[in-house]
């Protein structure tokens, strides 16, 4: 009987004795009317909608993969081993000719000298087995596993859906009844798995049948002969290699067809709805049983907390008792009225005598209820002892159980924490040495970063220092020569301008004194203007003699530039030569990361300049190398002409650059 038959009969039979009774039809009423809007219940259950596609293809695929089970496919697998002669049942053409290829397994000539009865010691024999673990097979074997973790992972999340109820139920109410005042809340909450009745729609829902066959099937599959054989080997891995056989034989290419199937299929296959049930308020019925349940609970809590429960079961045996006496009095004066009126009336006393036998298998029937009653008794009571001593030992047993537990507990205790000692310590140690290398790795890489970055500021900074330097200089040769410039050129004009306005002072004296020396004047001041022109060019030649100079100066200035730019370009290349083989040394230890990665065009272009460099510098080298190799040939070898020198010099030169490139 399930459990829910047995609190529904236990239900009814107390609703018997309530229902009918008027003042508790009365509290019912007040209770179920007592803010009927606050009762509400909301019970859901699901239901699923099954796609037919994914289950039909399954179908259909699943007849190939018998038939191509059905062909169990294998090959011939052939082994050969060297046995003594006695152990040879047969002879073979292969034992026939591993015998002329090894002559030395005849030891020994035949006894009557016939060539023709020589016996080896050993021969050859072949063996030839049947090999099932071929790769159409074990590709059946991983569809038919790939087929039920498909299906098993569906029916799975459709049972667990659709054998769940859900359910939750609020009562709210504030009971007001003569001079007793109730405050009753509920707030109920339930969630049941693989409930008994909704299994058993589960099992009448057609689709979910028809998948239960599928599975049952593909299970069956893997179940045969052939599978099980197969089942010992390693199971390949996708993707799978589309042999002949997979491609043109008609049952396995439609067994690869329904793996392609399955392995793309990326939907669930089905979907579930939600049924939902709102009682609110609660219907008639409904709220006249929770009315009941209601005050039921009420009279438990006033028993339990006036401690009136051996009263009221004292009451209800003497009442059980008064209605047995009541009964037993009925029956006595029914058979005093039956004899009286078999006396007064003359009537037949075979119903006087019924009455009196069906009294008395009353008294029987009570004489042997209490009579099993007592055996019940007994045998509770013997049970019970039985129990008690039952219950001892396991005790004392519980009590063992649990003292080797606890030290079982401490000795697992002290192995996970030495175990995590052990761990911790070995991890501190690993983490140690792992920042250690890392620090010297960084300050490794930090020191000679620095080192670069600081000669490459100082050489920046000097050559910044050296240009700005060399700017000032230049700007005040010029501006200290143009000064000097203008002061020539003021001191020479205001000359002029004295001079000029002394001859004419001295002009108009004389022309106004002496007019008849304006001839000779005249020749005087001209030559005296030639004197002028003479000095004005001599100092316009002066002026270009310095601007020369200037531009001398200027080009010197400009050479020094060119030869700091160059000197600056080296110090580049070298730059981008120390970068490089920076970069070498870091690949060569495998200490590249994602930072040097030289892919991008900037990236790149860098890492061109950096061969360039190289390339400059091993030209330079190769020059000043092969100049101490002459040297060295030439101190060594004094006879050797420098011409028969230079061919080779040039064609060393050329092959050193083609190395280089």
């Amino acid at each position: 009987m399930r459990l829910i038959d047995l609190y529904y009969e236990a239900f009814k039979a107390f609703r018997k004795y309530t229902q009918d009774d008027l003042t508790s039809q009365k509290l019912r009423h007040i209770i179920a009317q007592t803010n009927p809007q606050k009762d509400n219940l909301n019970a859901i259950k699901y239901s699923v909608a099954i796609e037919l596609d994914w289950i039909e293809n399954i179908e259909e695929g699943l007849i190939y993969v018998e038939k191509a089970i059905r062909e169990d496919r294998q090959f011939i697998r052939t082994e050969g081993e060297v046995v003594q002669i006695e152990k040879v049942k047969r002879v073979s053409k292969a034992s026939v000719e591993h015998l002329s290829r090894h002559s030395d397994l005849i030891t020994r000539a035949p006894a009557d000298g016939n060539p023709e009865n020589i016996i080896p010691d050993k021969l050859y024999i072949v063996e030839k087995l049947s090999d099932y673990l071929v790769y159409e097979n074990r590709f059946l074997y991983m569809l038919l596993c790939y087929l039920k973790d498909f299906i098993q992972m569906r029916l799975d999340k459709i049972r667990d859906k659709t054998t769940t109820y859900e359910s939750d139920m609020t009562i709210d109410k504030d009971i007001k009844a003569n001079q007793r005042r109730v405050k009753y809340q509920l707030n109920y909450q339930e969630v049941s798995k693989n409930d008994p009745f909704l299994i058993d729609a589960y099992k009448d829902m057609p689709m979910v049948n028809r998948l239960e066959t599928i599975y049952a099937m593909v299970v069956s599959f893997l179940a045969t002969p052939l599978m099980k054989e197969v089942s010992k080997a390693p199971m390949i891995k996708p993707p799978v290699v589309k042999t002949n056989v997979l491609r043109m034989n008609p049952n396995f290419r439609a067994a690869l067809k329904l793996y392609d199937y399955i392995t793309s299929y990326n939907k669930d296959g089905y979907s579930f709805n939600e049924i939902r049930k709102t009682f609110n308020p609660f219907p008639q019925m409904m709220a006249d049983q929770i009315a009941d349940l209601i005050e039921i609970k009420s009279v438990i809590a006033y028993i339990s907390g006036n401690d009136l429960e051996e009263s009221l079961l004292q009451r209800l045996e003497d009442k059980i008792e008064a209605q047995k006496e009541i009964d037993n009095q009925k029956a006595i004066d029914e058979i005093k009225r039956l004899k009286k009126r078999i006396i007064e009336m003359n009537e037949d006393p075979a119903e006087y005598i019924l009455k009196l036998e069906k009294r008395n298998i009353s008294l029987e029937k009570d004489h042997v209820n209490l009579g099993i009653e007592k055996e019940k008794n007994q045998t509770l009571q013997s049970l019970n002892e039985a129990l008690e001593k039952e219950k001892v030992t396991w005790i004392q047993a519980l009590d063992d159980l649990k003292k080797t537990l606890e030290e079982k507990n401490i000795e697992i205790d002290e192995l996970n924490q030495k175990y995590y000692d052990d761990m911790t310590l070995a991890e501190e140690i690993h983490t140690a040495e792992m920042v250690e290398l890392k620090t010297q790795h960084q300050s490794q890489i930090n020191t000679l970063q620095t080192q670069h970055q600081a000669e490459i500021q100082s050489i920046n900074d000097a050559h910044l220092n050296l240009i700005e330097s060399l700017k000032k200089t230049h700007e005040e040769i010029q501006q200290q020569q143009i000064l000097n410039h203008e002061k020539q050129i003021e001191l020479i004009r205001s000359q002029f301008n004295d001079e000029r306005a002394k001859l004419t002072e001295e002009h108009d004296n004389v022309v106004l004194k002496l007019n008849e020396k304006h001839t000779q004047e005249n020749q005087h001041h001209e030559h005296i203007q030639t004197t002028l022109n003479a000095e004005i060019q001599s100092l316009k030649s002066t002026i270009q003699s310095m601007n020369k100079d200037f531009l001398e100066t200027a080009n010197t200035y400009e050479l020094n530039i060119d030869e700091l730019e160059r000197k600056l370009k080296r110090m580049e290349d070298e730059k981008h030569y120390v970068s490089a083989q920076f970069l070498a040394f870091k690949a060569k230890e495998g200490l590249l990361s994602d930072s040097d990665d030289y892919t991008s065009k900037e990236r790149f272009k860098q890492l061109e300049l950096e061969m360039a460099a190289y390339k400059k510098l091993f030209k330079e080298q190769w020059k000043q190398t092969k100049q101490k190799i002459r040297d060295t040939v030439k101190k060594e070898n004094p006879v050797i002409p420098d011409k028969l020198n230079k061919p080779e010099d040039s064609n060393q030169e050329e092959n050193s650059n083609n190395e280089a490139e």
